[in-house]
């Protein structure tokens, strides 16, 4: 038995070694076909491994790489499934008794990382999805767990200076419970009754009396995915599609205090068109608890940067994250949100493509942004990759972000509750810093104001559309360039200023940043 478990071992460690060794060649190779044909075998070996590397495929899969997104699906798609007598005798060493009310099975299962799933008929008539464990899977996530900070440290968003055993241990947290069926049920049928006044949200039904510790057994709910769903969607369907997918986010949080962290693409469905269109999500085994101080703290937050002021810091404390290595940017952060939330706060459809939060980022926080990362608590990843999810969905859709209106309404259905918040004490002192409210243009002859014009603060990223022709040939003429502008007002923190002033013998033009 040693033997064996050693031989085991060995040879995991070895297709671990691998794996980063390809993760790394597909970044540096120096021709575009050698990265992609390492990239393919990189994502084969992947899936095929199962557990927490096929996990792995599974984040890759969301990729903002358009590419790459492209390559783990189609990888995850073509999966080979275990043969079914090899799952049904893991089945049998649980629950001797558990085919008794089963019909027929299917043969071919559908293969995802800690299990598979297979229709059956129920011989009362009804159609199931039997969900079940891979034989022998807790004793290679005991093995992948110990090699985890090997691919970890492969992943782009680990830079030097991050504390990996803190993200290694929250990982395992969530493997382990993933592998816990009982506790698993128990969290599906909480949500499957918690979106039972959203008929148009899907969570299947589980069905605990007739689970097991390797198997789960719930209502077949069937959907096609979403590189499925809109390549034949209307837009009309794509976005109510989009209303779906933003309903589920904030009641999933705000009524379930769950955040769903594995948003992978099997995991989320469609079926359905216009008014009958369903939003189908699997899977609630990797799914954590978000607190009510938590959930609380981020719609204070949400309201701070809607009005412009305030100080977060103590509402980031409450989430967890380290005030410690915030007190320096104190002024920046509430910019630095404005930037996040961007799409939540829009006033209609915010196209994703316009975000440019890498670049605005870069330039609000400077290379602070990498202390902002590091004071991010290690469990706060289950709600980034939830977020993360949320936000692929809606760009895959392509039809725009709007969330405000169902944001404000959780925010007027907990004001009670914000309101008699009491902020923690944190070390340094509160500043009352306020951004600007608006983007003014005005224009005055002799003194006298003759044009006033007032644009939503967040005009200043599209400037040059919103300037005139003889505005913008007047600032190239004075060497003034509007990237610079721009530039200067994201490193201020967007607050009142002058942005710049254009001087006439008859007039004069101000645009700045005001309240």
């Amino acid at each position: 038995m040693a033997i064996k478990s050693f031989t085991q071992k060995l040879g995991r460690s070895i297709q671990f070694a691998e794996i980063a060794t390809l993760a790394t060649m597909s970044k540096v190779l120096p021709t575009d076909w050698a990265k992609n044909a390492t990239r393919k075998i990189y994502a084969d070996k992947l899936i095929d491994l199962r557990g927490v590397p096929m996990k792995i495929g599974q984040i890759l899969s969301l990729s903002e790489n358009n590419d790459g997104d492209q390559l783990f699906k189609e990888t995850l798609n073509n999966a080979k499934p275990m043969p079914l007598d090899v799952l049904t005798s893991q089945i049998n060493k649980d629950c001797l008794s558990w085919q008794e009310n089963i019909e027929t099975i299917s043969e071919k299962g559908i293969p995802a990382s800690l299990g598979q799933v297979h229709e059956v008929k129920m011989k009362d008539g009804r159609i199931c999805a039997l969900k079940i464990q891979y034989p022998g899977i807790h004793v290679n996530m005991d093995l992948d767990q110990a090699l985890m900070g090997l691919l970890i440290k492969s992943f782009d968003s680990f830079k030097e200076g991050f504390e990996l055993k803190d993200y290694e241990s929250i990982i395992k947290q969530e493997l382990q419970q993933e592998l816990d069926y009982k506790l698993e049920v128990e969290t599906q049928e909480f949500l499957h009754n918690i979106f039972k006044p959203f008929p148009e949200i899907i969570i299947p039904q589980p069905y605990s009396n007739e689970s097991g510790a390797s198997h789960i057994l719930m209502n077949w709910e069937d959907s096609v995915d979403i590189h499925t769903f809109i390549s034949t969607a209307s837009k009309e369907d794509k976005i109510i599609a989009s209303s779906h997918l933003v309903r589920f986010f904030f009641h999933m949080i705000y009524q379930g205090a769950y955040v769903h962290a594995d948003p992978n693409p099997g995991n989320f469905g469609f079926r359905g068109t216009g008014q009958s269109l369903k939003l189908v999500v699997y899977d609630y085994g990797s799914v954590v608890n978000m607190s009510k101080v938590k959930s609380l703290s981020l719609l204070k937050i949400f309201e701070c940067v809607q009005k412009g002021k305030g100080d977060i810091r103590p509402w980031l404390k409450n989430l967890g994250f380290n005030i410690e290595l915030l007190n320096h940017m104190n002024s920046r952060l509430l910019a630095f949100f404005d930037l996040l939330f961007e799409p939540f706060l829009s006033q209609g459809r915010y196209d994703l493509g316009n975000w440019n939060r890498k670049e605005r980022a870069k330039d609000i926080l400077g290379e602070d942004r990498w202390n902002f990362m590091l004071a991010a608590p290690a469990d706060f990843l289950s709600f980034m990759r939830f977020v993360h999810g949320f936000f692929y969905y809606l760009g895959q859709l392509g039809q725009g972000v709007y969330v405000k209106p169902i944001l404000n309404e959780y925010i007027n259905r907990y004001q009670s509750s914000l309101d008699k918040m009491i902020p923690p004490k944190i070390n340094e002192p509160e500043i009352d810093f306020k951004m600007a409210q608006h983007l003014q243009i005005k224009v005055s002859e002799n003194g006298k104001t003759k044009v006033n014009l007032k644009f939503p603060r967040s005009s200043i990223e599209s400037l040059e559309s919103i300037m005139d022709d003889e505005l913008t040939e007047n600032l190239e003429n004075q060497g003034i360039k509007l990237h610079e502008i721009v530039r200067k007002a994201r490193e201020a923190s967007y607050i009142p200023m002058d942005l710049f002033v254009i001087n006439k013998p008859d007039k004069e033009i101000t645009v700045s940043l005001v309240l």
